[in-house]
């Protein structure tokens, strides 16, 4: 195949998935082979959709338009760190990022994590996440 010839990678959002999911469930006589040609994807494509589809579930992600779902590597410390911030919106206590980089901090310390930083890089893609 050569350059002019090759497709090109498109991103599918949440919500196409979900779609994508639905559509699989609904027609379950259906071969998987239609289902491709019909949405225009690859059959990896299809596979690897629904192998990971609990991660698309309606609870777990907030926004239907992000295009990836972002993870975290502890998520026990991220736990925390959510949980925590609750508390603190509840109380109407505000809360700013190097304090919440210290928190973090001292919740992965609490859990054994030695090696985490909370960077403002982690800080940035906590963000994202949450």
């Amino acid at each position: 195949m050569d350059a002019n010839n090759k497709k090109k990678r498109r991103a599918i959002s949440v919500e196409c998935k979900r779609k994508i999911i639905k559509c699989v469930e609904d027609n379950p006589a259906k071969k998987k082979l239609d289902i491709v040609k019909e949405l225009g994807i690859s059959p990896s494509t299809l596979a690897t959709i629904l192998k990971k589809k609990e991660k698309f579930d309606d609870g777990s992600v907030l926004c239907s338009k992000i295009r990836k779902i972002r993870s975290c590597e502890l998520k026990d410390v991220e736990e925390c760190v959510v949980k925590w911030l609750k508390q603190c919106r509840d109380k109407n206590i505000a809360i700013s990022g190097p304090i919440l980089q210290e928190k973090a901090q001292q919740f992965a310390f609490e859990l054994g994590h030695e090696n985490f930083r909370a960077s403002s890089g982690w800080l940035q893609n906590f963000k994202k996440r949450k």
